[in-house]
């Protein structure tokens, strides 16, 4: 049974990859983007990187 943390981790992911999708979706550069929603390029390149890792983990690919 998962605790409690890694539930919230999961929805956060899930949100993140949601966000992502929306924005790679969208017909705006990720600068426009981030600018509309309140988010930092930082933020977001960040975020990315965390679902990258995290599909690469559940599709058992070695991170190199």
């Amino acid at each position: 049974m998962p605790t409690i943390r890694e539930v919230k981790t999961k929805l956060r992911h899930r949100k993140w990859s949601e966000q992502i999708q929306e924005c790679q979706s969208s017909s705006m550069t990720v600068t426009a983007w981030c600018k509309e929603k309140g988010i930092s390029q930082h933020t977001y390149y960040s975020r990315l990187n965390t679902v990258r890792k995290e599909l690469l983990k559940r599709a058992d690919f070695p991170l190199q």
